[in-house]
């Protein structure tokens, strides 16, 4: 079942019984303000397996633009029965995908287990924008422990015409007795995922420990290969509802990276201050052929010359393109 509040739209699906995700009834899902006959938000009811597997997000199929961030969120459930139904209790992971500043009309996403065809979850959401939202999140429960340590994608699309946004991340399911917020510092391990969207750039996003167990510092550090080739520390005082990111660019180098964060505390509680550690899943990056821009222009001055030779330069370095200048790289081609 699905809760609605206002002024936030918030979407709740608890997920019980042999399937890897709980299948919402057949008729729409709708939230709106002040009980309106006229919905604000419309929930698509669930997409069949077949149909969600063969959903693409393809990034480069139309012209793109930030309609909104989105952030996902790992939390522990509260004591809930196990899924047989018996008397025993545990606790469970559950996966908050939020949107903010939102500008889009309609959004669809879809969770992927990798390596597990099988276990797709894909939902489409519209919005009508008789009121003013800027907010709204989506809520799993994943209560199939088998789910805990394994790897998904999420991707979504958002379109508020004409543009049309495209985003992937990866990610592991932690086990809750590693995100709880009563465990201590020494157990605690941060929630990381990574936007691959911009490959050969990767975004690095990690969970913030809650205010209480006083982290000093996180560690971050970059894996090609399975050796370090970069390192960096990012010292508090923190504000617990905020992520931390880090970008990292590969500069198109081929190899296999990933990501470590590792949280560092008080020495009585961590070794040499140095608590628990957490690694992203392994990310593939190939050498991708890069456009080619051919700069044309006339020498007239050497101001002239100068801007020119700044703006390839500025192409090559933040665009992602092979800039070419008419004259000097196409003789020493």
């Amino acid at each position: 079942f699905i809760f609605c509040f206002i002024p936030s739209l918030v979407f709740r699906e608890i997920m019980f019984g042999v399937f890897p995700f709980y299948v919402c009834p057949t008729d729409n899902m709708t939230c709106n303000s002040k009980l309106a006959v006229k919905s604000d938000c419309v929930i698509l009811p669930s997409v069949p397996p077949s149909e969600c597997e063969s959903w693409t997000f393809d990034t480069n199929s139309a012209p793109s633009r930030y309609l909104g961030s989105v952030r996902l969120e790992a939390y522990t459930t509260e004591l809930i029965p196990s899924s047989d139904f018996s008397s025993d209790f545990r606790m469970y992971t559950g996966m908050n995908l939020s949107f903010s500043d939102i500008t889009w009309s309609y959004m669809r996403f879809r969770y992927k287990q990798m390596k597990n065809r099988s276990n797709d979850l894909c939902r489409e959401f519209h919005m009508y924008k008789s009121e003013n939202y800027s907010d709204s999140f989506f809520d799993c429960w994943w209560i199939f422990h088998t789910f805990e340590g394994t790897n998904f994608t999420l991707e979504y699309e958002a379109v508020g015409l004409p543009w049309i946004e495209r985003r992937k991340y990866i990610f592991q399911i932690p086990h809750p007795i590693n995100i709880a917020n009563d465990i201590g510092i020494e157990d605690w391990i941060p929630f990381i995922y990574v936007d691959v969207t911009e490959v050969p750039v990767l975004t690095a996003r990690w969970q913030r420990a809650p205010s209480h167990m006083s982290v000093r510092s996180y560690r971050i550090r970059v894996f090609k290969d399975g050796a370090s080739v970069e390192s960096s520390i990012w010292r508090g005082p923190f504000e617990e509802e905020h992520e931390q990111l880090y970008i990292y660019d590969t500069n198109n180098v081929s190899g296999i990276y990933h990501f470590e964060v590792t949280v560092e505390g008080d020495y009585k509680y961590c070794d040499a201050g140095l608590c628990r550690t957490a690694r992203s899943p392994d990310i593939i990056v190939g050498r991708i052929k890069l456009p080619i821009v051919l700069v044309v222009y006339t020498p007239s001055r050497s101001s002239h010359v100068e801007a020119v030779v700044a703006l390839v330069e500025y192409l090559r370095n933040y665009c992602a393109v092979e800039a070419l200048l008419d004259r000097l790289d196409i003789d020493s081609r």
